[in-house]
């Protein structure tokens, strides 16, 4: 999920113009902030002449993902909440998989 989560933003900046964005999208640490975060709002702003926070709505607005909630936070960053139940599936399709392999 992290890997569609970066191409969609990637896809929406080349869109706008910036050419081979680069940025992270890491662990947060503060996990009542999200799972994931991402400042690429504050290091193309600039490049867009628009402010972070604009931008940062502007990208959370193009993502459209039913298992992540998106949140912006001043002055730009993207937080990134993982849906837990998603995650428990994906775990026990894993585990029956496995089940059959070992049976």
């Amino acid at each position: 999920m992290k890997e569609e989560i970066i191409k969609k933003i990637k896809d929406f900046l080349i869109e706008k113009g910036i050419k081979d964005p680069s940025f992270d999208l890491s662990p947060n640490v503060y996990l009542e902030k999200g799972d994931y975060f991402t400042n690429v709002a504050m290091v193309y702003a600039k490049n867009l002449d628009k402010k972070p926070i604009n931008l940062a709505e502007e990208i959370k607005n193009s993502l459209d993902n039913k298992n992540v909630k998106v949140t912006v936070a001043a002055p730009g960053f993207l937080n990134f909440f993982f849906d837990k139940e998603y995650f428990a599936q994906k775990i026990y399709r894993f585990e029956e998989f496995v089940n059959v392999l070992v049976l």
